[in-house]
Formats: structure tokens, C-alpha cells, sequence
């Protein structure tokens, strides 16, 4: 369900260009207000060793869709400062290392 989700959020923030930011960043913070949590925390939970590659790979492509689309560099640096406050540079660093250690198994 998660991987379905995301996949229909990449399509529609391809699809729409600026607008598709919009209503993502919207939806997203709607999202976290109802759960008390940041708004692209379940984003940023997707990069999680716990979910399937397929998740992971997706998720990281919504991420690099978000800031391709991002309308302007003040939201472009809001958002990523967002995104570096729950989190993404750590998960990132951790899926740095699981790739490292796979090519040291080899």
C-alpha cells in the first residue's frame, strides 16, 4: 500500500509540474497536523531498511521530483531544511553504508 502510494504521489507531482508541489506539500502537512507529527516524516520513514527496495527506490524519487518541481528557492530551502530536521541525512547515510557493506560481501 505504501509503494502504491507513493508512486501515484511521484506521478502526480511529474504530471503537474509546480501545482503537483503544491498539493503534495499541502496534503503532506494537512497529513502531519492530524497526526501530530512533521509534515514528509512517512516520507522520510520510506527510506527505512524496513521497507521493500521498490518503497525505498520510489521514495527517493519523489524526494529528487519534489526539489526538481520546487517552484521557488526560498520553498526549495524550506523544504529541505524540513526534510534535514526528521531526518534524511541520516537515513541516507545509513543506505550509503548498507550499500558499502553489500560491495564488501562481494
Amino acid at each position: 500500500m505504501r509503494h502504491l502510494a507513493l508512486q501515484n504521489l511521484l506521478y502526480l507531482c511529474q504530471v503537474q509540474n509546480h501545482k503537483g508541489y503544491t498539493f503534495i506539500v499541502k496534503a503532506a502537512t494537512n497529513f502531519a497536523r492530524r497526526m501530530c507529527k512533521s509534515p514528509f516524516t512517512e516520507l522520510v520513514c520510506s527510506l527505512s531498511t524496513k521497507w521493500e527496495l521498490e518503497s525505498r527506490l520510489t521514495s527517493l524519487m519523489l524526494i529528487n521530483a519534489l526539489i526538481i518541481k520546487c517552484p521557488s528557492e526560498k520553498k526549495l530551502s524550506s523544504f529541505l531544511a524540513r526534510l534535514e530536521n526528521i531526518g534524511l541525512y541520516d537515513e541516507l547515510r545509513v543506505l550509503s553504508n548498507i550499500k558499502d557493506n553489500a560491495k564488501l560481501k562481494q
